[in-house]
């Protein structure tokens, strides 16, 4: 499942295993079947790459909530849902 949403590009840095974000998720408490879950998560985990390639350029890289819902609504996540929200930040801190 993961692998349809981190597969771009293949200059994209390695990923962790479908396994791997599956057990981060449950171990977070978020529904590893869900596959709006599983995209919040994946967009997560790419959100907050994106983060630590742009904390080279910039000193300020505090995410606000409201730069988190929009990056949600950007990948087509439910910035409103509560799961995908908590399954988006969850993937944020793996």
């Amino acid at each position: 499942m993961f692998n349809n949403f981190l597969d771009e590009e293949a200059t994209e840095p390695a990923h962790a295993s479908d396994n791997e974000y599956k057990d981060a998720m449950v171990k977070a408490g978020c529904d590893s079947e869900s596959e709006a879950e599983q995209k919040a998560f994946a967009e997560g985990v790419k959100y907050a790459e994106s983060l630590e390639a742009k904390k080279a350029d910039d000193e300020d890289t505090s995410a606000s909530d409201e730069a988190r819902k929009e990056a949600m609504t950007k990948a087509g996540c439910d910035s409103e849902s509560e799961a995908e929200q908590k399954a988006f930040a969850e993937g944020v801190k793996y």
